[in-house]
């Protein structure tokens, strides 16, 4: 990336930090099944009275986390398919948006990673931040909450 500044934390290191975090998410996300399971067949062998409406909060708590993990992974892959070596001019998906008040990473909705002390949003491209900055390039601006926010670097 020779037309970027040095002191720009690489894209590389950006998405590392937001894989860990998601990693990190589907990892939890899997354990709480895993413990839900635990629990239904612990029910399995009480025959306690009551036992009907603790199996039906297990399989409301199940479903609920299989739809987390479901998303949980589908952002996962997102970010994998995500070219760091590619060089971005405009905000787009993949591409590192500087501004001069915040640094956001187009990806997934992961929220607030911290890299080297710097801290970096990913946000998707359906956040309403991201709908205003679609394809604005560095030197460019865009009114976001009725501030105009302009873009110092898009790498």
């Amino acid at each position: 990336m020779t037309s970027v500044d040095n002191n720009l934390i690489s894209k590389k290191e950006i998405l590392a930090a937001c894989l860990k975090f998601q990693n990190h998410q589907v990892d939890t996300i899997k354990k709480q099944l895993i413990q839900i399971q635990e629990s239904a067949n612990e029910e399995k062998s009480s025959t306690e009275e009551g036992g009907d409406s603790f199996k039906e909060q297990l399989q409301v708590d199940r479903e609920m986390y299989n739809k987390k993990l479901k998303d949980a992974l589908e952002n996962l892959e997102v970010l994998n398919r995500i070219d760091t070596n590619k060089k971005s001019e405009a905000a787009s998906l993949g591409a590192v948006v500087i501004t001069e008040t915040q640094s956001f990473i187009i990806s997934t909705g992961v929220g607030e990673v911290k890299v080297d002390g710097k801290t970096f949003f990913a946000i998707s491209t359906i956040s309403p931040i991201f709908k205003v900055m679609s394809g604005k390039k560095k030197g460019e601006s865009f009114l976001f909450r009725e501030k105009q926010v302009r873009v110092i670097e898009v790498y």
